[in-house]
């Protein structure tokens, strides 16, 4: 007989971890789990609408059970996106897992295969295999999103954006109303009682979408009235400042082939020359390679396993410093590795030593202060020791000559200081290798972010990657 307390335990894991290893932008703690109490409580972000469960475990006829499922996060997230994602899957889990035998065999394929191996399991594919297809959970996202919405099919949208006037890209936005609701005063509204149907989004009227779209331009957009499941543009109207706060949902066309929908400051899909992605999920697509490492750097360092914040902090000091307009660059230690080199570098007159503070309480200065050349000195709290460090050393490796000066600078800085202060560990009594670690993360002037990370460490975690 099953424990009913631990119903769902393992697979939760299981799905859960997946999850985070293909959406970088989820939360770190994010845990699915089957609860028979107040979700709110769990600060719940999505949760199933199914409350009793077939479990033919405990008796033939098949009994049921209470419960829900449930994921959830200790910080509270209000993104509608990631709730729309999640609750998806869960809705989906509902319709596959009929009898919570079905989850009990699925856990004991789980135990006994391992994370991965199982994912390739003919019961587990059975059961949840669309749920482990990344491509599939977008798509699915998306046409849910459109359709909850009331919006135009995917269709339509790809086919207006891949539209050009006389050979100009489509800049332009869309601004959905419900039947009934007017527009407001200041806006152009056309009469609708005269060639309506000339500007239904359809696929016959393309050339005078495209027209419609090319009189509104960049600075104003189309009023567009969904009626049931037919949509027509009924006017013009101004995109004013601070328009990112307004509730309307807004198709937004950035160029050949590129659109967003986005409703007030949440942005729920980005389209890309045949591409989807979920902002809130996945974030930028450059980012989730340095994502990905800082992630697994977790596995090998130990203050970042301890310390449930520190992936947080080093993740918001990235958003923060990316706000610059140039690039620039911040090296993480341990604190005696750090004292060290401070010491070191600063008997050379080769950084500025400062009071330490914390980085994301004072995010002005610190974009000031990534103006200078040279390096920031940080700890894996967020305090900032100094700035402006022209980062010497030997050459340890080979550099990369399709990076930059500060990029191969950087990553052969952090390669030889961990090779030095380990050595010296090493050769040290009472001293502990394990305890040192450094990293960099280098910024460029487009907005590419990279992390130095001595080759040492990142063979521990390599096959994670």
């Amino acid at each position: 007989m099953a424990d009913e307390d631990k119903i769902g335990k393992t697979f939760s894991k299981f799905y859960s971890e997946w999850l985070l290893g293909k959406f970088h932008n989820l939360p770190d703690d994010l845990q699915l789990k089957f609860y028979r109490g107040d979700s709110e409580k769990l600060c719940a972000i999505a949760q199933g609408r199914k409350k009793r469960w077939r479990d033919s475990r405990f008796i033939i006829d098949g009994t049921k059970s209470n419960g829900r499922l449930c994921f959830f996060s200790i910080k509270e997230s209000r993104n509608p996106a990631l709730k729309l994602f999640l609750t998806m899957i869960i809705k989906n889990m509902e319709k596959n897992i009929r009898d919570l035998l079905y989850m009990d065999e699925m856990e004991e394929r789980i135990r006994q295969k391992g994370g991965k191996a199982a994912c390739t399991d003919r019961l587990v594919k059975l059961l949840i295999g669309d749920l482990l297809n990344v491509k599939w959970l977008i798509m699915s996202f998306v046409e849910g999103v459109l359709e909850e919405k009331q919006l135009p099919k995917q269709e339509y949208l790809i086919h207006i954006s891949a539209q050009k006037y006389e050979q100009r890209v489509v800049k332009t936005k869309m601004f959905f109303y419900s039947e009934n609701s007017e527009a407001g005063e200041g806006n152009i509204i056309f009469d609708k009682n005269i060639n309506r149907e000339d500007r239904e989004l359809s696929f016959d009227n393309m050339r005078t979408i495209r027209k419609m779209m090319e009189m509104s331009g960049e600075k104003h957009g189309l009023i567009v009235h969904g009626e049931e499941e037919t949509y027509y543009i009924d006017g013009i109207r101004r995109v004013e400042e601070g328009e990112c706060k307004n509730p309307l949902l807004c198709i937004e066309f950035n160029g050949h082939m590129k659109w967003s929908l986005k409703q007030g400051e949440d942005s729920f899909i980005e389209y890309c020359e045949g591409d989807f992605t979920i902002p809130a999920l996945e974030g930028n697509k450059q980012d989730s390679e340095w994502v990905k490492e800082l992630r697994c750097l977790k596995d090998v360092i130990p203050k970042l396993k301890e310390d449930d914040n520190a992936i947080h902090t080093v993740q918001g000091i990235i958003n923060e410093l990316k706000k610059q307009s140039h690039g620039t660059s911040i090296v993480f230690m341990d604190n005696k590795t750090l004292k060290d080199e401070i010491h070191r570098l600063g008997g050379h007159k080769r950084l500025y030593q400062m009071k330490e503070f914390n980085i994301l309480e004072q995010t002005e200065e610190i974009i000031g202060i990534s103006a200078i050349d040279g390096a920031i000195l940080a700890d894996i709290e967020g305090n900032c020791h100094a700035a402006g460090a022209i980062l010497d050393g030997k050459s340890v490796l080979k550099g990369d000559s399709g990076r930059g000066a500060r990029y191969n600078s950087i990553v052969n800085y952090v390669n030889g200081v961990y090779m030095d202060y380990v050595d010296k560990a090493n050769k040290t009594e009472n001293s502990s290798p394990e305890s040192i670690w450094c990293f960099a993360v280098i910024l460029s002037e487009d907005e590419i972010v990279s992390l130095g990370i001595p080759e040492e460490l990142r063979k521990q975690f390599k096959e994670q990657i």
